[in-house]
């Protein structure tokens, strides 16, 4: 193994050093050229895997995008940077839809890199329909919302009640069937934590499915309703 090759190094040498200032004069060449041949039958050692680590640490800090964890989450940063910048900026012209389905790709690729920019997502999740002359629909957005709360399920709920804040008026005024599953998959990833939203919503549902002016037997809406109950 490993330590045993380092031992046989050192003992060479400790007998080169020693024999060097009596012994080794009388030996031939062949001697020597022989003793090359031990050293190269034994193995060089690596000069990484046994280098000191105080060296070995100074290395990774040189070159931090030699480490390929540290290359990719470093791509990831720019990247989630660079589109959540793009859907503050209102005077950008950019497709807001193309921009939200980017992140929500970036996210269910690897949603545990992403968690450090969550809170933003929601940010501008929540807020992106109350911008004058948004670009965007709710039947555009809410899906995509659906999908990210789905994939960090329960770090979600820091901030639950921003978006159950957000979601409300869409089913309260008008159900609305892409925002009630968005709140579906609120309830599903928070949990037992929905216990506090869980009176209110209950009455707001059952007042709902008994207003016909709202739902049509067997609509997508009245059963959207019914799996909230279930929840």
């Amino acid at each position: 193994d490993s330590k045993g090759i380092i031992k046989l190094h050192q003992s060479l040498f400790n007998f080169i050093k020693n024999s060097s200032n009596s012994v080794a004069m009388s030996h031939s060449h062949e001697f020597y050229a022989e003793l090359l041949k031990l050293f190269g039958t034994i193995g060089s050692l690596d000069p990484y895997e046994f280098h000191t680590f105080h060296t070995h640490t100074e290395t990774e800090d040189m070159y931090p995008l030699y480490d390929r964890a540290k290359r990719e989450q470093s791509y990831l940063n720019f990247v989630m940077k660079y589109i959540l910048g793009q859907l503050k900026d209102n005077s950008k012209t950019h497709d807001l839809f193309v921009l939200i389905n980017a992140l929500v790709y970036i996210i269910q690729s690897d949603a545990s890199k992403c968690y450090d920019y969550l809170e933003e997502v929601v940010s501008v999740f929540t807020t992106i329909l109350d911008r004058p002359n948004a670009q965007i629909q709710p039947g555009e957005l809410f899906p995509s919302f659906k999908t990210i709360v789905l994939v960090v399920d329960i770090e979600i709920l820091p901030h639950a009640k921003k978006i159950y804040d957000m979601v409300l008026p869409y089913i309260t005024n008008k159900p609305d069937k892409d925002a009630l599953k968005l709140l579906n998959a609120l309830i599903y990833s928070m949990k037992k934590n929905f216990l506090p939203y869980g009176s209110s919503t209950f009455v707001l549902i059952t007042s709902l499915l008994n207003d016909e002016q709202y739902t049509n037997k067997g609509s997508d809406e009245e059963i959207t309703m019914m799996l909230t109950m279930t929840l």
